[in-house]
């Protein structure tokens, strides 16, 4: 318990001694009868006490710096590493995202798509203050691939139902010119005639 508040008590103290330091400077000089007369208080002293403990237990902390401390170094400089490269990664897929909403293909975008967002989950993740940013990005471009095929089909479906329907008619007619009944070579191409129509 008394680790977690040392680092922050000795910040709180050394901003206090600046922000007084600051405004001292800040002021105009007064002449030295109006100064006051500082002095210690029991507070000062305990708290003097605290950080210099903080400091001397914490700072001048010997480690030995074996293969164990130089591994977690290492690492955590490559995880720093890794983020920079996932992002790099990562805006290029949200750049190549947003490049397919030009393409006319929509089998095109389907399987560039699907690939992009497997490589989406491939890659690492970024700083967490990009994480959120960069997700919006890709997820706001993939939606809006997703509506530009959605749109294509739903309209292959009306242009579907529509032939359908024309089909329909024509067979109906068909059916209503044969039972007209056709007895020669003449009438059966006139009736053809009026299919072609």
């Amino acid at each position: 318990m008394k680790k977690r508040f040392a680092p922050l008590l000795s910040v709180v103290s050394l901003s206090l001694l600046s922000m007084s330091v600051i405004a001292a400077v800040s002021e105009s000089t007064p002449e030295i009868e109006a100064l006051p007369i500082l002095s210690p208080e029991a507070q000062h002293a305990k708290s003097a006490k605290r950080i210099l403990n903080t400091y001397a237990r914490n700072h001048y902390k010997k480690f030995q710096l074996n293969d164990e401390l130089s591994e977690k170094i290492f690492d955590r400089y490559l995880r720093n590493l890794d983020f920079n490269k996932n992002y790099e990664k990562k805006l290029q897929i949200c750049e190549a995202t947003e490049a397919l909403l030009k393409e006319k293909s929509i089998n095109k975008i389907h399987n560039d798509l699907q690939e992009l967002h497997q490589k989406w989950k491939e890659i690492g993740p970024v700083k967490r203050e990009l994480r959120e940013e960069m997700w919006e990005r890709f997820k706001n471009a993939s939606r809006e691939l997703h509506k530009k095929r959605n749109d294509h089909y739903v309209e292959l479906k009306e242009r579907g139902a529509q032939a359908f329907k024309n089909k329909q008619e024509i067979c109906q007619q068909i059916n209503e010119l044969s039972n007209e009944g056709a007895d020669s070579h003449n009438a059966w191409s006139k009736l053809t005639e009026k299919v072609q129509e």
